[in-house]
C-alpha cells in the first residue's frame, strides 16, 4: 500500500478526502483549479492581509455570490498556505 501511495504521490495524483476549497478532482485524478472560485480566493487573500475578520470575509462575499461560512474561509485560507499533497 506504502508504494501505490508513494506512485500516486510521484505521479501528483490526489489521494483522497474532499478536495481543497478552489480545486477539484480531474479525470485523472489530479487535482485542477476552479477559476471562478480561485478568483474569489484572491479576494479573500487581500481582504485577511488588511485585517479583515473572518466573518467579515465571509459577509463580503455573498454580493459576489459567494456563499462561504467564516470557517470555510478559515479553511481556504489554510489550504492556500498549505503544500500540495497530490
Amino acid at each position: 500500500m506504502a508504494e501505490v501511495k508513494r506512485d500516486q504521490r510521484e505521479c501528483r495524483r490526489y489521494l483522497g478526502g474532499k478536495a481543497p476549497w478552489g480545486r477539484t478532482v480531474g479525470d485523472a485524478g489530479k487535482l485542477v483549479t476552479v477559476p471562478e472560485q480561485q478568483v474569489a480566493l484572491m479576494r479573500m487573500r487581500k481582504l485577511r492581509a488588511a485585517g479583515a475578520s473572518l466573518r467579515a470575509i465571509s459577509d463580503k462575499m455573498k454580493p459576489g455570490s459567494v456563499s462561504i461560512t467564516h470557517q470555510g474561509v478559515k479553511n481556504a485560507l489554510a489550504a492556500v498556505n498549505r503544500p500540495a499533497s497530490g
